[in-house]
């Protein structure tokens, strides 16, 4: 009996070790952006994108000529945070074989090594 007890303590503290060494690890990289998906009329516009990551991140907008109509608060941070999206108001007449202006937000983690994460938002003006 003694012979199990002795088993069982063996193997209970090698699993707490294990899940102590665990923990000192960073997490896994990932970026997430909320929404994903951002629809707008023909006024200026201020709305909010929550970015959740967990290391330094950077973001830009795709194509590079909708900065002329779309920009964000910031272009890097660290982390989880609010950006707010800036979008102006379009007074022009629409052409009619496309009446939407469309934009691509990407945020990119910042890393050292491996995969490159992105999380992205749409951005469609309505006219």
């Amino acid at each position: 009996m003694n012979n199990n007890r002795f088993i069982v303590f063996v193997c209970a503290a090698i699993l707490m070790a294990a899940t102590l060494v665990g923990c000192d690890k960073d997490p896994l990289p990932r970026i997430y952006a909320d929404p994903t998906e951002i629809n707008v009329d023909n006024q200026e516009s201020s709305l909010t994108i929550n970015i959740d990551a967990t290391h330094e991140w950077e973001a830009r907008i795709e194509p590079a000529s909708a900065t002329q109509w779309v920009g964000l608060s910031t272009y890097n941070g660290s982390g989880s945070q609010s950006v707010s999206l800036y979008v102006n108001a379009c007074n022009n007449e629409p052409m009619v074989e496309n009446p939407n202006r469309h934009a691509v937000v990407v945020f990119q983690l910042v890393a050292k090594e491996g995969k490159k994460q992105t999380a992205t938002v749409h951005v469609t003006q309505r006219f």
